[in-house]
């Protein structure tokens, strides 16, 4: 179980337990993804890695860490993805 610093705010919950918590670090900003695809969901509950809305979810947080996506440069090192 994680304990959430009083500075860090949970976006989401899973149950009772924080799913995402975001937080600062300096001029930064900080997102925490604390599940993991392990286990099995229940019969009626979805796993958060199949639910179709996770891609923009993650996507979506991971720009408010950013600040700025414009000022994101991303380098292609391994040749992959040309």
């Amino acid at each position: 179980t994680a304990t959430v610093k009083p500075t860090g705010q949970v976006l989401v919950w899973a149950g009772n337990k924080p799913f995402i918590v975001t937080g600062a670090y300096g001029e930064g900003r900080v997102v925490c993804i604390l599940g993991v695809p392990w286990g099995d969901p229940g019969p009626t509950e979805t796993g958060f890695w199949e639910w179709n809305d996770w891609v923009d979810l993650f996507r979506e947080v991971c720009w408010w860490a950013m600040k700025n996506p414009a000022d994101l440069t991303l380098e292609n090192t391994d040749g992959m993805g040309q």
